[in-house]
């Protein structure tokens, strides 16, 4: 990837005290969490960013892939005490694609 110019970013969760398995360096993020739950399809996501200038104004076009492994997802608890399904997991965000335009004012202006 070095190679090609294409920035590469990875982020690595360790939960409780166990150890960080990649080592630290700049394209590296390590996160640490106390709980497994709805970490694990969070960090299984893909994107390319690239930085244009069209009309004198700077934009960030970005297309991705979220839920890279297409793993359930639940997107919501079932919280009420009395009901037959409590805490039962409810929704599925399957995989999908992402596309998001940032904007950053005028080209030159810092």
């Amino acid at each position: 990837m070095e190679r090609s110019g294409v920035p590469l970013f990875i982020g690595e969760c360790a939960f409780g005290d166990r150890a960080f398995e990649l080592t630290p360096s700049s394209s590296v993020f390590q996160f640490r969490c106390r709980d497994v739950m709805w970490q694990k399809e969070r960090l299984l996501n893909l994107a390319i960013e690239r930085m244009v200038t069209l009309r004198g104004y700077r934009f960030a076009l970005r297309g991705g892939m979220d839920n890279v492994t297409n793993q359930s997802n639940a997107t919501a608890v079932n919280n009420v005490t009395g009901a037959p399904q409590f805490l039962q997991f409810l929704g599925d965000e399957g995989r999908h694609f992402v596309v998001r335009i940032r904007f950053f004012g005028r080209a030159g202006v810092k």
